[in-house]
């Protein structure tokens, strides 16, 4: 399964090697879906930090789970690179154990793919310095998969002590909207908490405008956020780019909202910065890889051949213009 059964040598090895990967956590997911029910792993940080650990001090996915969250039995057991399972279990781990903890690595993995979503909202965070007791947050182009993953958000709670409310609103043509009372508008509702936040009166919420950006903006019941988040949106080469996104960008750029980009990889960001440039967009964080990318690889059947995609990859954050 997506690979070659005798490999012709018309593309190198590294090919075939990358579908393999893919294809083996496809199968993960499937057996972990007829397992659990669930589509995809969830595993935030059980207990929320008592003191600051910025996710700066990270290098990436491995420091996050030993140093930061919880997760420091993967130690000599999980490769840093989460490219495999380290010889010592080889060595001296049953058959079995080798198979628990190989579904542990494949678990994780694959709980990147919406981790990363909270963790890049953090990360930015951090690189703003952005510390006040509640946090709104405007998520433009919401789809199902912002919606599945909102469990996931309680994550920023988890790693930001001072944090005592959450307040998400999500926006784009696949948002939610209230259809009984026949409005574009969904509002807030409470999203409950873990057992540890809820007596220590921590809140997150949900709110949804079906719509584009630039119209809810024009509305009542358009709140100024703390940060603007555009998770892969594609807003210079998605067929979109002009009926949706065009003025939406405009509007943040003529803004103070500092507004967090993500993209699926190097050429998308070169063009979406390059247009934002051109725009005299300030740049607070500047175009690059995000440590918090997701780690499973996705083919690309469009933009490049044979090359593979990853949530979030690269990030930048603007705010407003350049004075």
């Amino acid at each position: 399964m997506f690979s070659c059964d005798d490999c012709s040598a018309t593309h190198p090895p590294s090919v075939c090697d990358a579908y393999k990967k893919h294809g083996y956590i496809e199968e993960f997911r499937i057996s972990f879906f007829e397992d659990t029910g669930k589509a995809s792993p969830v595993t935030c940080t059980q207990v929320p930090l008592k003191t600051r650990k910025p996710l700066a001090t990270a290098t990436g996915w491995y420091d996050y789970f030993t140093k930061i969250s919880d997760k420091p039995q993967i130690k000599d057991i999980i490769r840093p690179d989460f490219s495999g399972l380290t010889d010592v279990v080889f060595r001296v781990g049953t058959a079995k154990e080798q198979e628990d903890q190989e579904r542990m690595r494949l678990f994780l993995l694959c709980a990147s793919d919406n981790l990363t979503m909270p963790l890049t909202i953090t990360s930015a965070l951090e690189d703003i310095s952005w510390e006040k007791p509640n946090l709104n947050i405007h998520l433009l182009g919401a789809t199902g998969r912002e919606f599945l993953s909102l469990g996931n958000y309680e994550e920023i709670l988890h790693l930001m002590p001072w944090l005592r409310s959450l307040d998400i609103t999500a926006v784009g043509p696949a948002a939610w909207k209230d259809v009984g009372q026949k409005t574009n508008y969904f509002p807030k509702r409470n999203l409950d908490c873990c057992t540890f936040c809820k007596p220590d009166g921590r809140t997150r919420s949900i709110a949804s405008y079906h719509g584009v950006y630039h119209d809810f903006v024009k509305t009542p019941d358009y709140e100024k956020p703390d940060l603007i988040v555009a998770f892969n949106s594609g807003f210079v080469d998605g067929d979109d780019a002009e009926s949706h996104w065009a003025p939406t960008i405009q509007f943040i750029v003529e803004g103070d909202v500092p507004a967090l980009f993500t993209t699926y990889n190097e050429q998308e960001f070169q063009n979406e910065t390059s247009k934002l440039k051109r725009m005299n967009a300030k740049f607070v964080v500047e175009p690059g890889k995000n440590n918090w990318s997701g780690m499973v690889p996705t083919p690309e059947f469009i933009d490049e051949e044979y090359g593979m995609w990853f949530q979030n990859a690269y990030r930048y954050v603007i705010s407003g213009r350049n004075v």
